[in-house]
């Protein structure tokens, strides 16, 4: 196998690129590996959107498109982010290639917006890792709607879906970029990011790990990386050979083969795994002990800043007499707000900053979200409440609430976020049985 994760594609193989079969691709889930194989299938031999790719989930659509838009014959990419925008797009006919989730394409299909009769190629990339596998019923109906469509299926493991397969894709040939890895490899930490985040989560990792050296691998770094803004700092490399130096920390950022992380591992004495929500089982699979590491964003820290204002405050409170400063203010709550006087006075005070060098310390939040919201009269004391009293999370581990139409989204910090997904999970608001789940978007 070389780095760049291209298969030997066989004579078979290349019989059914040329005469649009049907086809089964092995690789990890990441969009790198699948570049070969989208070099390899030939181009459309008419105008118009011709290739449907299906992605599983839509925080990695335009990472996927970024991919796909550096072969010029799937030239012009959309990567379907807004369904009106994309409906217009589709009726200009000025696209190649159309990347989206199935429940979108699902939406676009009711609405007329899009043909399948008259896509060429549909690649289907990892049905195992879809929302509701093994079941797949939003898959299925769409490849019974495009029934004369080539299936090029992208698949991490066969044997998870042989059924699926010898439905939609019987006797394919398949060709293997990296076979499935039978025994757990070695031990690494992992980080959760999306494609518009990775320089900042690539910041704070090695802020919080503080390595020596450090091997940045990226497979794209033969052209351009978004490591680029670390070039010619002292102790990092960034490369696309994951041998290239022996280090303190190797930072994968992409989803690596089980050759190129036991490579990494070889040579450092950590690993650290940048990746995206939808390659967490592929990893927990892939390693025999894998930990996530929580990283602080700018928003984390600005909580953070907020959090140990408000103690100061308690603080100052419970330990003071605060009867001059009734006297003082009570002009004001004639003119203002209560809650408005007070955030003028917090405005005025110097935000407490955290301790020198305790980056690790800065607490970080995780969305959680709720599948009920105004129109199950659901309001935000209730799922305070919820939060406080049912499931016994603590006030100050509660963030911001935020009560949408038919959902909704809570902020928790990380060190209670499963106590409180498990907690909600199935309980009872107002005759609604909740559905709560960790919220990636």
């Amino acid at each position: 196998m070389s780095w760049d994760n291209a298969p030997n594609f066989d004579a078979a193989y290349r019989a059914a690129l040329s005469t649009g079969r049907n086809l089964i691709y092995v690789c990890p889930p990441a969009w790198w590996t699948v570049l070969p194989l989208i070099k390899e299938l030939p181009p459309a031999p008419t105008p118009g959107t011709r290739n449907l790719v299906l992605v599983p989930e839509a925080i990695g659509l335009r990472e996927c498109a970024a991919f796909i838009n550096s072969v010029e014959h799937f030239r012009p990419v959309h990567a379907a982010t807004g369904l009106t925008r994309t409906g217009r797009v589709l009726s200009s006919n000025t696209i190649a290639t159309l990347v989206c989730t199935p429940e979108d394409l699902l939406k676009l299909l009711s609405r007329s917006a899009i043909d399948l009769g008259s896509i060429e190629r549909m690649v289907l990339c990892w049905p195992e890792l879809q929302p509701g596998h093994p079941d797949l019923d939003t898959i299925e109906t769409i490849l019974g709607e495009g029934r004369e469509t080539q299936r090029v299926v992208v698949t991490s493991d066969p044997s998870l879906h042989t059924d699926f397969l010898e439905r939609h894709a019987r006797r394919a040939p398949t060709a293997v970029a990296a076979p499935p890895s039978q025994d757990p490899a070695g031990a690494a930490r992992y980080a959760v990011t999306d494609y518009s985040r990775l320089p900042d989560t690539l910041s704070s990792a090695l802020d919080v790990l503080n390595p020596g050296t450090t091997l940045i691998w990226d497979p794209s770094a033969a052209g351009s990386s978004v490591a680029d803004f670390l070039v010619g700092q002292a102790g990092v490399t960034i490369s696309a050979n994951p041998d290239e130096i022996t280090c303190d920390l190797a930072i994968a950022l992409q989803l690596p083969t089980r050759g190129v992380f036991e490579t990494l591992q070889a040579n450092s004495r950590n690993v650290l795994l940048i990746v995206r929500a939808f390659q967490v089982p592929f990893v927990r699979n892939l390693l025999a002990s894998a930990r996530p590491l929580p990283l602080p964003s700018e928003v984390d820290r600005a909580h953070g800043r907020a959090y140990r204002l408000r103690q100061e405050i308690r603080e100052h409170i419970e330990g003071h007499s605060l009867s001059d400063g009734f006297l003082a203010l009570s002009p004001l709550f004639d003119e203002h707000d209560p809650t408005t006087v007070a955030a003028a006075l917090a405005s005025r005070l110097t935000l407490p900053e955290a301790p020198e060098g305790i980056v690790e310390d800065v607490p970080t939040w995780m969305r959680i979200r709720i599948d009920a919201g105004n129109r199950h009269r659901i309001r935000t004391g209730d799922l305070v409440g919820a939060l406080l009293n049912a499931v016994e999370i603590p006030k100050n581990r509660v963030g911001k609430v935020e009560v949408r139409d038919g959902y909704s989204l809570i902020e928790v910090r990380t060190d209670v976020a499963d106590t409180a997904v498990k907690g909600l999970n199935g309980l009872v608001l107002r005759g609604n049985k909740l559905t709560a789940r960790p919220d990636r978007h």
